[in-house]
Protein backbone atom coordinates (compact mmCIF):
# COMPACT_ATOMS: atom_id res chain seq x y z
CA UNK A 1 0.00 0.00 0.00
CA UNK A 2 1.37 3.42 -0.99
CA UNK A 3 2.12 5.86 1.85
CA UNK A 4 0.42 9.23 2.12
CA UNK A 5 2.80 12.23 1.84
CA UNK A 6 2.06 13.16 5.46
CA UNK A 7 3.36 9.74 6.58
CA UNK A 8 6.67 10.35 4.81
CA UNK A 9 6.96 13.82 6.31
CA UNK A 10 6.16 12.47 9.80
CA UNK A 11 8.92 9.85 9.50
CA UNK A 12 11.36 12.47 8.21
CA UNK A 13 10.46 14.83 11.06
CA UNK A 14 11.00 12.10 13.65
CA UNK A 15 14.46 11.37 12.25
CA UNK A 16 15.48 15.03 12.39
CA UNK A 17 14.10 15.51 15.90
CA UNK A 18 15.95 12.48 17.24
CA UNK A 19 19.21 13.60 15.61
CA UNK A 20 19.03 17.01 17.34
CA UNK A 21 17.97 15.49 20.67
CA UNK A 22 21.00 13.19 20.61
CA UNK A 23 23.29 16.14 19.87
CA UNK A 24 21.79 18.10 22.77
CA UNK A 25 22.20 15.16 25.16
CA UNK A 26 25.87 14.87 24.14
CA UNK A 27 26.28 18.51 25.22
CA UNK A 28 24.70 17.61 28.60
CA UNK A 29 21.37 19.33 28.05
CA UNK A 30 18.32 18.16 29.92
CA UNK A 31 15.34 17.74 27.61
CA UNK A 32 11.63 17.71 28.25
CA UNK A 33 9.36 16.82 25.38
CA UNK A 34 5.73 16.02 24.80
CA UNK A 35 3.96 12.71 24.30
CA UNK A 36 3.99 11.51 20.67
CA UNK A 37 0.75 12.32 18.87
CA UNK A 38 -0.20 14.96 21.44
CA UNK A 39 -0.67 18.57 20.33
CA UNK A 40 2.25 20.62 21.66
CA UNK A 41 3.49 24.22 21.54
CA UNK A 42 7.09 23.17 20.76
CA UNK A 43 9.10 19.97 20.37
CA UNK A 44 11.33 20.36 23.42
CA UNK A 45 12.19 22.45 26.43
CA UNK A 46 15.95 22.32 27.06
CA UNK A 47 18.18 23.57 29.84
CA UNK A 48 21.37 23.04 31.79
CA UNK A 49 21.78 23.63 35.51
CA UNK A 50 23.24 27.09 35.00
CA UNK A 51 21.11 28.22 32.05
CA UNK A 52 17.65 29.57 31.35
CA UNK A 53 15.04 27.31 29.78
CA UNK A 54 14.81 27.37 25.99
CA UNK A 55 11.85 26.21 23.96
CA UNK A 56 12.69 24.82 20.56
CA UNK A 57 11.02 23.34 17.55
CA UNK A 58 12.94 21.12 15.19
CA UNK A 59 12.08 21.31 11.51
CA UNK A 60 13.44 18.69 9.13
CA UNK A 61 13.06 21.03 6.18
CA UNK A 62 15.57 21.84 3.48
CA UNK A 63 16.08 25.44 2.47
CA UNK A 64 14.30 26.60 -0.64
CA UNK A 65 15.87 25.49 -3.93
CA UNK A 66 16.42 28.92 -5.49
CA UNK A 67 16.54 31.27 -2.48
CA UNK A 68 18.97 31.59 0.44
CA UNK A 69 16.24 31.10 3.02
CA UNK A 70 14.05 28.61 4.81
CA UNK A 71 10.69 28.91 6.44
CA UNK A 72 7.81 27.51 8.40
CA UNK A 73 4.03 27.58 8.34
CA UNK A 74 2.87 31.03 9.38
CA UNK A 75 0.18 29.54 11.65
CA UNK A 76 2.95 27.76 13.62
CA UNK A 77 4.96 30.98 13.80
CA UNK A 78 2.00 32.80 15.36
CA UNK A 79 1.90 30.16 18.11
CA UNK A 80 5.66 30.26 18.69
CA UNK A 81 5.86 34.02 19.22
CA UNK A 82 3.45 33.68 22.16
CA UNK A 83 5.89 31.47 24.11
CA UNK A 84 7.63 33.47 26.84
CA UNK A 85 10.87 31.46 27.09
CA UNK A 86 13.52 32.12 24.47
CA UNK A 87 12.25 30.19 21.45
CA UNK A 88 14.57 28.58 18.90
CA UNK A 89 13.89 27.14 15.48
CA UNK A 90 16.32 24.37 14.54
CA UNK A 91 16.46 23.19 10.93
CA UNK A 92 17.81 19.84 9.73
CA UNK A 93 18.58 20.66 6.09
CA UNK A 94 19.55 17.93 3.63
CA UNK A 95 20.32 20.41 0.82
CA UNK A 96 22.85 22.44 2.85
CA UNK A 97 23.83 19.24 4.73
CA UNK A 98 23.73 21.19 7.98
CA UNK A 99 21.81 21.64 11.19
CA UNK A 100 21.29 25.34 11.87
CA UNK A 101 18.88 27.68 13.56
CA UNK A 102 18.49 30.66 15.82
CA UNK A 103 16.15 32.31 18.27
CA UNK A 104 12.96 33.86 16.96
CA UNK A 105 14.24 37.13 18.38
CA UNK A 106 17.23 37.01 16.02
CA UNK A 107 15.27 35.60 13.08
CA UNK A 108 12.70 38.39 13.34
CA UNK A 109 15.32 41.10 12.85
CA UNK A 110 14.74 42.99 9.61
CA UNK A 111 17.28 41.89 7.00
CA UNK A 112 17.59 42.39 3.26
CA UNK A 113 19.23 39.74 1.09
CA UNK A 114 19.34 40.01 -2.71
CA UNK A 115 16.70 42.76 -2.55
CA UNK A 116 14.30 40.56 -0.54
CA UNK A 117 13.22 41.93 2.85
CA UNK A 118 13.02 39.36 5.64
CA UNK A 119 11.13 38.01 7.42
CA UNK A 120 9.28 37.37 4.17
CA UNK A 121 5.76 35.96 3.90
CA UNK A 122 4.31 34.12 0.95
CA UNK A 123 1.05 32.31 0.21
CA UNK A 124 -2.32 32.51 1.88
CA UNK A 125 -4.55 30.49 4.17
CA UNK A 126 -3.10 27.13 5.21
CA UNK A 127 -0.30 27.56 2.64
CA UNK A 128 1.02 30.83 4.10
CA UNK A 129 4.67 30.58 5.12
CA UNK A 130 7.19 32.90 6.72
CA UNK A 131 10.80 32.75 5.54
CA UNK A 132 14.05 33.68 7.27
CA UNK A 133 17.43 34.22 5.56
CA UNK A 134 20.14 31.61 6.01
CA UNK A 135 22.61 34.37 6.87
CA UNK A 136 20.71 34.94 10.14
CA UNK A 137 21.13 31.31 11.16
CA UNK A 138 23.79 29.87 13.42
CA UNK A 139 25.53 26.75 12.15
CA UNK A 140 25.45 23.92 14.70
CA UNK A 141 26.84 20.85 12.90
CA UNK A 142 27.19 19.18 9.52
CA UNK A 143 25.28 16.17 8.18
CA UNK A 144 26.89 13.20 6.39
CA UNK A 145 25.96 12.53 2.77
CA UNK A 146 24.35 9.14 3.49
CA UNK A 147 22.11 10.70 6.17
CA UNK A 148 20.98 13.42 3.73
CA UNK A 149 20.25 10.81 1.08
CA UNK A 150 18.12 8.89 3.58
CA UNK A 151 16.19 12.08 4.44
CA UNK A 152 15.55 12.78 0.76
CA UNK A 153 14.13 9.26 0.44
CA UNK A 154 11.62 10.13 3.17
CA UNK A 155 10.23 13.08 1.20
CA UNK A 156 6.88 12.15 -0.23
CA UNK A 157 6.42 15.15 -2.50
CA UNK A 158 8.07 16.15 -5.75
CA UNK A 159 10.45 18.60 -4.06
CA UNK A 160 13.49 16.68 -5.23
CA UNK A 161 13.55 16.50 -8.99
CA UNK A 162 16.60 14.62 -10.24
CA UNK A 163 16.78 17.02 -13.18
CA UNK A 164 16.95 20.14 -10.99
CA UNK A 165 19.92 21.25 -8.95
CA UNK A 166 19.50 23.68 -6.08
CA UNK A 167 21.10 27.07 -6.57
CA UNK A 168 24.34 27.40 -4.62
CA UNK A 169 24.77 30.32 -2.22
CA UNK A 170 27.86 31.58 -0.46
CA UNK A 171 26.55 31.83 3.10
CA UNK A 172 28.83 33.23 5.78
CA UNK A 173 27.60 30.84 8.49
CA UNK A 174 27.82 32.07 12.08
CA UNK A 175 29.26 29.05 13.84
CA UNK A 176 27.90 28.25 17.32
CA UNK A 177 29.10 24.90 18.58
CA UNK A 178 28.64 25.87 22.21
CA UNK A 179 24.95 25.24 22.26
CA UNK A 180 24.32 22.25 20.06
Amino acid sequence: MKKDISEYNFEKGDIGEELVRRALRKKNYMLAFFEPGQAHPCDNIVTKWNMEFRALDIKTYPRRFYYPDTGINYSHYLKYIKIKDPFYLIFVDDIEKKVYGNSLFELNKKTTVNEVSYPFMQGSGDKKRIYFPLQNMEFYFGLPDDFCKELRGKSGGSYYDKNKQPKQFNINWQENKSWI
